[in-house]
């Protein structure tokens, strides 16, 4: 899982990868991390995607 961390913490790596890995790994690891990335995003980015990860 070295690989994802790499993408989770690189330049690349925006909100909406953010949503599609949280769907995509069920493991609660990688949801709390991902979780915790959510709150570095600007309200302005994470406002879209709040309907599609409440609906989990």
């Amino acid at each position: 899982v070295s690989w994802l961390l790499r993408l989770f913490r690189s330049d690349f790596f925006e909100i909406w990868w953010a949503v599609y890995y949280l769907h995509l790994y069920p493991d609660a690891g990688v949801r709390d991390y991902l979780c915790n990335q959510l709150f570095s995003f600007p309200i302005s980015q994470s406002e879209f995607y709040l309907p599609q990860i409440a609906v989990w």
